[in-house]
């Protein structure tokens, strides 16, 4: 018997989810992931959350149960590139590697918030219009390759030990790209690129010598904030095609949590887009709704006029539970003995531990 076993409706869903719009029940904390777990896509599939957590434990959650398919993030900033002069690289960097992979079409489960749907995205066309690669053998002056590097928001520094940082020592310049794991050393002759290498910016010594072209910039901190002040701002719906499936997680609450997150900024200038523009997004996808209230595709559906599949999945949970350790004991032997097998979700091993040798001395059953 497998550790994780698979939920029942999680072949009848995957028939259907990517040509039908979905009503999905009865699916409590982790059983959404591991449902979505066993399925092996062909598509993107954009799972969108009201908060934050929420998206990073469905992401940690696909990975303890081995999904078929890479899981990333599509983050929201923090503080908007329009509130602060200072770059949030760790950010930047998610929402380029996201975008590069939703721009590649690889099939994937995408996890995001309501809030990064709300913010203005750098769009795809601009992206690519913007970046620069170099490789050997290539013409160009020093001086253009660190004109244009500065031009994209990189600061000029005596060393490089960070991203969106470049420096110059004669015939050298010494970039950090916003997605590479180290900083590259560019060699010129003249002003013909001669040599690339990665190489360790504390030690300064090369790690790794580069055949490859060799991207420096995706989008520089300016594409982000014109993104934002833009007459014309863009969801990054708008950036996926359309056979990208939408998983919507609480629709009653993703409305809620955006008419919140909309208010909370002055009318004026106003920096994020309405939840009812992006409601409109939504025509162009198949839908499907994890509610686990709805017995009809109600009012708070993003789409009215749909014709969806129906499925509850039928997952008990005892999420936070506060009562009586003698009572969640009882239950727990009474699913056993109805032939239920229960997975217990711990925050760490030595919680793990204390609850498995706790349950060997209380339930009927074993303990895996």
């Amino acid at each position: 018997m497998p550790l994780f076993p698979s939920i029942p409706i999680v072949e009848s869903y995957r028939e259907v989810f990517s040509n039908h719009d979905v009503c999905l029940t009865g699916l409590r904390g982790s059983s959404l992931a591991r449902m979505l777990s066993d399925i092996s896509l062909d598509r993107q599939v954009l799972v969108v959350f009201s908060e934050p957590e929420h998206a990073e434990d469905f992401l940690s959650d696909l990975t303890v149960f081995g999904s078929h398919n890479e899981g990333i993030l599509y983050p929201a900033w923090d503080t908007l590139p329009t509130e602060s002069d200072q770059s949030d690289t760790a950010t930047s960097q998610d929402l380029l590697h996201a975008l590069r992979i939703i721009d590649s079409g690889k099939a994937c489960w995408i996890a995001t918030t309501v809030h990064a749907l709300l913010q203005p995205a750098v769009s795809l066309s601009v992206l690519n219009s913007r970046r620069l690669s170099v490789s050997i053998g290539q013409v160009i002056k020093p001086e253009d390759l660190l004109r244009r590097l500065v031009s994209a928001g990189f600061d000029i520094a005596a060393s490089v030990d960070a991203p969106f940082q470049a420096s110059r020592r004669g015939g050298i310049i010494d970039v950090y790209p916003l997605l590479s794991d180290n900083p590259i050393r560019i060699e010129f002759f003249d002003d013909e690129i001669e040599s690339l290498r990665e190489f360790d910016p504390v030690t300064q010594e090369s790690t790794n010598i580069l055949s490859r072209e060799v991207v420096l910039i995706e989008a520089g901190r300016d594409s982000f904030r014109e993104a934002f002040l833009s007459d014309h701002k863009e969801s990054v719906l708008s950036c996926f095609g359309i056979g990208t499936v939408v998983i919507l997680v609480n629709p009653t609450a993703l409305s809620r949590v955006a008419e919140l997150y909309f208010g909370g900024f002055e009318v004026r200038n106003h920096p994020l887009l309405t939840w009812d523009k992006i409601v409109t997004y939504f025509d162009k996808f198949h839908l499907t709704l994890v509610d686990d209230y709805a017995s009809e595709w109600s009012e708070h559906a993003p789409r009215a006029g749909s014709s969806p599949l129906f499925f509850d999945a039928g997952v008990l949970g005892l999420e936070r539970f506060d009562g009586g350790v003698n009572i969640a004991v009882r239950e727990l032997n009474r699913l056993l003995s109805d032939g239920f097998r229960i997975t217990l979700f711990c925050h760490s091993d030595s919680e793990q531990q204390r609850i498995t040798d706790y349950l060997r001395d209380q339930v009927q059953y074993q303990a895996i």
